[in-house]
């Protein structure tokens, strides 16, 4: 099954396609013009989802951080620089002033995949962070 969790702001006509083709479509709060994803992680916790996977860009990936929604992060990490000031980073947001605000990550492990370096842990929620 396919669930799309969106901001209210969905013109009717699209919601009624995707749902013609068997897609679930659910409203959530909206945050900055996004979907709030405390509220998006609140009503999936209610339909019986505890667990979700992350395969997203910088500014989602911000979103759940920045809001205490993530445990655990793996990340690959291929052999090639990309580089410029302008290019997209794993995390968006604001990012920290001083190194002591940054969000930890234990118990790392890093492994080979291929050319990738597949990098684990668990994120260390302090204060600041919720």
């Amino acid at each position: 099954p396919v669930l799309l969790m969106h901001a209210g702001d969905v013109p009717a006509g699209r919601l009624e396609a995707l749902r013609g083709a068997g897609i679930t479509c659910s409203a959530c709060a909206s945050r900055d013009g996004r979907v709030d994803v405390v509220d998006l992680c609140r009503q999936l916790g209610e339909s019986g989802i505890d667990s979700l996977v992350l395969e997203s860009g910088g500014e989602l990936n911000h979103a759940f951080l920045s809001a205490g929604l993530v445990d655990e992060i793996i990340a690959f990490v291929a052999p090639r620089i990309v580089g410029g000031v302008s290019a997209r980073g794993p995390v968006g947001g604001p990012g920290v002033e001083r190194l002591s605000d940054a969000i930890e990550i234990t118990r790392m492990k890093a492994r080979r995949v291929g050319a990738d370096i597949l990098i684990s842990g668990r994120v260390r929620h302090v204060h600041g962070h919720h």
